[in-house]
C-alpha cells in the first residue's frame, strides 16, 4: 500500500494534483478561460483522461475540434496533439494522466 498527498499547484487557480512518484497524475481543475500556457502539446508515453464535472469546453486534438461538456469523458492517447481552445461555460473536471513523469509534456508550434 502506498501513500500520495495532494498537493496545489503553484500559478493555477483551483488545480490540486497527486505529487511527483504517483504512477498516475490526477488534478481537479476548475477554470474560467483558456490559459496561454496551453498551448499545443503531447505526451509520447501517458495517455489522459478529461472527466468533465461541469461546463463547456473546445478542445483540439489532433486537428479536431471535439465539443466537451457535463458528463463527457474525453481520452487522448500518448503522442496525441492536443489542447483547449475555448471555454464556453465555466469548467470543472478531472483530469487523469498515466505514466505520468515530469518533463514528459512536448510543445508543439
Amino acid at each position: 500500500m502506498k501513500r500520495y498527498q495532494f498537493h496545489r499547484l503553484e500559478g493555477v487557480e483551483s488545480v490540486c494534483g497527486i505529487k511527483q512518484g504517483s504512477p498516475l497524475k490526477i488534478n481537479y481543475v476548475k477554470v474560467k478561460e483558456v490559459s496561454s500556457q496551453d498551448t499545443s502539446h503531447y505526451h509520447p508515453l501517458g495517455q489522459e483522461y478529461y472527466i468533465y464535472l461541469k461546463g463547456k469546453a473546445i478542445l483540439e486534438v489532433e486537428g479536431k475540434h471535439i465539443d466537451a461538456s457535463t458528463g463527457d469523458i474525453i481520452l487522448v492517447e500518448a503522442g496525441e496533439r492536443h489542447r483547449v481552445l475555448q471555454i464556453i461555460e465555466p469548467v470543472e473536471c478531472l483530469v487523469i494522466r498515466t505514466n505520468h513523469s515530469l518533463g514528459d509534456r512536448i510543445a508543439v508550434e
